[in-house]
Protein backbone atom coordinates (compact mmCIF):
# COMPACT_ATOMS: atom_id res chain seq x y z
CA UNK A 1 0.00 0.00 0.00
CA UNK A 2 2.08 2.59 0.84
CA UNK A 3 4.94 2.02 -2.24
CA UNK A 4 1.90 2.47 -4.78
CA UNK A 5 0.76 5.93 -2.54
CA UNK A 6 4.09 6.97 -2.28
CA UNK A 7 4.42 6.67 -6.44
CA UNK A 8 1.02 8.45 -6.42
CA UNK A 9 1.77 10.80 -4.68
CA UNK A 10 4.80 12.14 -6.23
CA UNK A 11 3.85 11.63 -9.91
CA UNK A 12 0.45 13.80 -8.77
CA UNK A 13 3.32 16.13 -7.40
CA UNK A 14 5.38 16.24 -10.62
CA UNK A 15 8.17 15.22 -8.24
CA UNK A 16 11.50 12.88 -9.40
CA UNK A 17 12.85 10.75 -6.79
CA UNK A 18 15.82 13.17 -6.60
CA UNK A 19 13.65 15.93 -5.70
CA UNK A 20 11.70 14.35 -3.15
CA UNK A 21 15.06 12.93 -1.91
CA UNK A 22 16.26 16.38 -1.97
CA UNK A 23 13.38 17.61 0.21
CA UNK A 24 13.73 15.18 2.67
CA UNK A 25 17.23 15.11 3.06
CA UNK A 26 17.99 11.24 1.80
CA UNK A 27 19.66 9.53 -1.17
CA UNK A 28 17.39 9.15 -4.54
CA UNK A 29 17.96 5.17 -3.40
CA UNK A 30 16.06 5.83 -0.26
CA UNK A 31 12.87 6.98 -1.87
CA UNK A 32 13.91 4.15 -4.65
CA UNK A 33 13.68 1.16 -1.85
CA UNK A 34 10.59 2.65 -0.43
CA UNK A 35 8.65 2.55 -3.44
CA UNK A 36 9.81 -0.77 -4.55
CA UNK A 37 9.23 -2.56 -1.22
CA UNK A 38 12.87 -2.53 -0.06
CA UNK A 39 12.86 -0.94 2.79
CA UNK A 40 10.24 1.28 5.08
CA UNK A 41 11.12 4.76 6.47
CA UNK A 42 10.45 5.67 9.75
CA UNK A 43 8.22 7.49 11.57
CA UNK A 44 10.04 11.19 11.29
CA UNK A 45 10.46 10.55 6.99
CA UNK A 46 6.87 9.13 7.32
CA UNK A 47 5.85 12.63 8.68
CA UNK A 48 7.93 15.01 6.72
CA UNK A 49 6.35 12.86 3.51
CA UNK A 50 2.88 13.57 4.97
CA UNK A 51 3.95 17.67 5.03
CA UNK A 52 5.42 17.64 1.80
CA UNK A 53 2.45 15.89 -0.10
CA UNK A 54 -0.39 17.88 2.62
CA UNK A 55 -1.82 14.16 3.82
CA UNK A 56 -2.05 11.92 6.84
CA UNK A 57 0.59 9.74 7.74
CA UNK A 58 -2.51 7.22 8.11
CA UNK A 59 -3.10 7.67 4.41
CA UNK A 60 0.31 6.81 3.43
CA UNK A 61 0.59 3.74 5.40
CA UNK A 62 -3.14 2.37 4.42
CA UNK A 63 -4.99 3.07 7.75
CA UNK A 64 -7.44 4.78 5.93
CA UNK A 65 -8.38 5.38 2.07
CA UNK A 66 -9.48 9.19 2.64
CA UNK A 67 -6.50 11.41 1.21
CA UNK A 68 -7.62 14.39 3.84
CA UNK A 69 -5.01 17.14 3.64
CA UNK A 70 -3.53 18.12 7.40
CA UNK A 71 -3.55 21.52 9.02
Amino acid sequence: MFPDRLKQLRSDKGLSQQRLADLLNKAQSSINQYEHSQSEPDIDTLIQLSKVFDTSVDYLVGNTSCNVSID
